[in-house]
């Protein structure tokens, strides 16, 4: 298989691994009251990693911001994937970043 198949069936791989830990935490959130949006609240590294259940600590206003882009994921620091996305901030033990490539496509099919 070419380079470039590889890669992009990696990208793919990647984003779909992040849409289901994307759809983890939105479970979650959906059973949180809706009334306190700014205590931390642990939601779980949406990163491409399968084997990764690592928490992070951020408020439901934080994460609602992550989401208003389906392209962007939140992540526990350290576990960015520069070939499949970008860091576009960084907080104390977590960062929001976005797919890039065919991972965007699929994160904008899979919201």
């Amino acid at each position: 298989m070419p380079q470039d198949a590889e890669e992009r069936d990696f990208q793919e791989r990647v984003a779909e691994n992040e849409s289901r830990f994307r759809t983890v935490n939105e479970d979650v959130d959906r059973g949180r009251p809706s009334t306190d949006t700014h205590s931390r609240v642990p939601f779980v590294c949406e990163c491409g990693h399968e084997e990764c259940r690592r928490l992070i600590d951020l408020t439901p206003a934080e994460y609602h911001g992550v989401r208003s882009d389906p392209r962007q994921f939140a992540v526990a620091d350290g576990h960015e994937l520069p070939v499949a996305e970008v860091v576009v901030s960084r907080h104390p033990g977590w960062n929001v970043v976005r797919k890039t490539g065919i991972g965007a496509d699929v994160a904008q099919r899979e919201a």
